[in-house]
C-alpha cells in the first residue's frame, strides 16, 4: 500500500500513462483499416510522383510519433526509377496529427534497392550525372526534413555502376533556399572493383526547379585502381591503387570547381617515349590539382606532380 500521502502524485502519471496507451492501441486499430492505409498511400504518392505499395503498415514509436512500412514498392510514373525496401520508418508531425493531417517529416528506408536512369529521363534534357542526381522524388517531398538509407544498393541503369553498403542521411537546414546537409558513405561498384568512398557538404536547390541544385561536397575514395585513371596519353597506369580527397563546388548544369589530391604509395607505370617503352615505379607519387568542369570540358589550370625525387 502507498502512503495516502504520495497517491495524489502518483494519480496524474498514471493517467497520462493509460491515456497514451489508448492513444497507442488506437491509432494501432485506426492504420489497420484499408481505408486508411489507402488515405495515406495516396498522400504520398501525390507528393512524391511515385505509384507506391505496401504489405503492412503498423504503428512505430521510435524515434517519435510514426509509422513501419513493410515491404514497400515504389516506382515512378514518368519514368522508370524505382524503390524496393524491406521497411520504412516514417517519422510523422505531431502538430499536423492533432489537427487530424497526417504530414511526414522524416523518412527512414531500411535496405532499399533503388534504381534510376543514366541519361535523359523525366525532368527534361541534361547529363546523366545530373539526371541521375534528381532521380528520387522522395527526397524532395516538401514537408521532409531529413532522409536515410541504412545498407542501400543502388543502381544506375544502362551503366556498369553499382552502389552498395550505403548509408546515407539528408537533412534540411534551410527553407529559403532549399539546403540540406548530405553525409554518404559505401564502396562504388565499377568494372569489377569495388571503391570504397564518403561524401559530405551541402546541396542548395531553389523551390521553384529553375535551376538545377549546387554542390558544395567533399569526396574521398580509396583503393581505385591507378589502371582506371585517365593518365596523359605517354603514361599507362599498370599496378597500384590511389586515393583522392576532392572538394567540388557549382551548380550541377554550370561551371564546376573541382580540386584536391590524388596520392599513391608505390604504383606501376609504363611510359613511353617515342617508340622506346619503359617502367616507371615511384615509392610515391602526389598529385594536387585545381579544375573546372563545364558540360564535357575539363580544364585544369593548375597541377602539381610529386615524388620522392621530384
Amino acid at each position: 500500500m502507498l502512503p495516502k500521502k504520495l497517491r495524489p502524485f502518483l494519480v496524474l502519471p498514471i493517467l497520462l500513462v493509460l491515456l497514451f496507451l489508448s492513444l497507442f492501441l488506437f491509432a494501432n486499430f485506426l492504420i489497420q483499416k484499408p481505408s486508411f492505409q489507402d488515405s495515406l498511400i495516396k498522400a504520398l504518392a501525390s507528393d512524391s510522383g511515385l505509384d507506391i505499395r505496401t504489405t503492412k503498415i503498423e504503428v512505430n514509436l521510435w524515434g517519435g510519433v510514426g509509422l513501419l512500412v513493410h515491404g514497400l514498392e515504389a516506382r515512378s510514373r514518368k519514368g522508370t526509377e524505382s524503390i524496393v525496401a524491406s521497411k520504412v520508418r516514417i517519422i510523422l508531425s505531431k502538430r499536423d496529427l492533432v489537427r487530424g493531417h497526417i504530414v511526414p517529416v522524416s523518412l527512414s528506408l531500411i535496405d532499399p534497392r533503388i534504381e534510376a536512369p543514366w541519361g535523359y529521363g523525366r525532368m527534361g534534357k541534361g547529363s546523366g550525372a545530373v539526371q541521375w542526381a534528381r532521380a528520387f522524388p522522395l527526397i524532395w517531398i516538401p514537408s521532409l526534413k531529413s532522409v536515410s538509407v541504412k545498407n542501400g544498393h543502388f543502381i544506375v541503369q544502362n551503366r556498369p555502376i553499382q552502389f552498395s553498403g550505403l548509408q546515407f542521411n539528408v537533412s534540411r537546414i534551410k527553407s529559403e533556399p532549399l539546403t540540406f546537409v548530405i553525409n554518404c558513405k559505401g564502396r562504388m561498384g565499377f568494372k569489377g572493383e569495388k571503391i570504397p568512398f564518403g561524401i559530405r557538404g551541402t546541396i542548395t536547390q531553389d523551390r521553384v526547379g529553375q535551376y538545377l541544385p549546387s554542390l558544395d561536397v567533399e569526396v574521398q575514395t580509396k583503393d581505385i585502381p591507378v589502371n582506371m585513371l585517365p593518365w596523359p596519353s605517354y603514361l599507362t597506369g599498370e599496378k597500384g591503387y590511389v586515393e583522392t580527397l576532392l572538394k567540388v563546388e557549382g551548380r550541377l548544369d554550370g561551371a564546376m570547381s573541382i580540386g584536391g589530391r590524388i596520392s599513391s604509395v608505390g604504383p606501376r607505370f609504363s611510359l613511353r617515349q617515342g617508340k622506346r617503352k619503359m617502367a616507371y615505379s615511384p615509392a610515391s607519387l602526389t598529385i594536387d590539382f585545381k579544375s573546372v568542369l563545364q558540360g564535357k570540358r575539363l580544364d585544369a589550370p593548375s597541377i602539381q606532380i610529386r615524388t620522392p625525387h621530384g
